[in-house]
């Protein structure tokens, strides 16, 4: 009983604490001058990019700032056929071509994807671990 109180209580702690971002720069969203422009909620809080990607290689920037859920990054097309890209509440007009948003998440942000992660690891720890102990404990009953 006291092993599985202790880990429900692992579980439930990983679960409340939950882990953060890392502070990485980390693509966003492409826009390569073909097909519909897209535009979608910003996915976390952060320090976002716009780097237009020249033929000859390198990144050149384009646009820097601060963004945060429910606030739309991306691109738009008008209907003279004229490229935007979208920042929040501003518009920044460009030239045909290759395009790439990025972002630095701001500090300390809850990301579910690493706290689930580390969760299942943690779940399927504990129950190899139980399955072990059980099938060596069977063993030693039926010697």
């Amino acid at each position: 009983m006291i092993r599985q109180l202790t880990a429900l209580t692992l579980v439930f702690a990983m679960f409340s604490t939950g882990c953060a971002m890392k502070r990485v720069e980390r693509p966003v969203l492409d826009y390569y001058g073909k097909g519909k422009a897209p535009l979608e909620t910003a996915p976390f809080k952060g320090d976002y990019v716009l780097y237009q990607i020249p033929k000859a290689g390198g990144y050149v920037t384009m646009f820097r700032g601060p963004l945060e859920p429910p606030a739309k990054v991306g691109f738009q097309t008008a209907t003279d056929g004229s490229l935007d890209a979208i920042a929040g509440d501003q518009n920044v007009p460009l030239q045909p071509g290759f395009y790439s948003w990025r972002a630095t998440p701001a500090e300390n942000q809850y990301d579910g994807s690493r706290t689930a992660q580390g969760a299942g690891t943690t779940v399927i720890v504990i129950l190899g671990v139980a399955i072990v102990v059980a099938g060596v404990v069977g063993l030693a009953l039926a010697l």
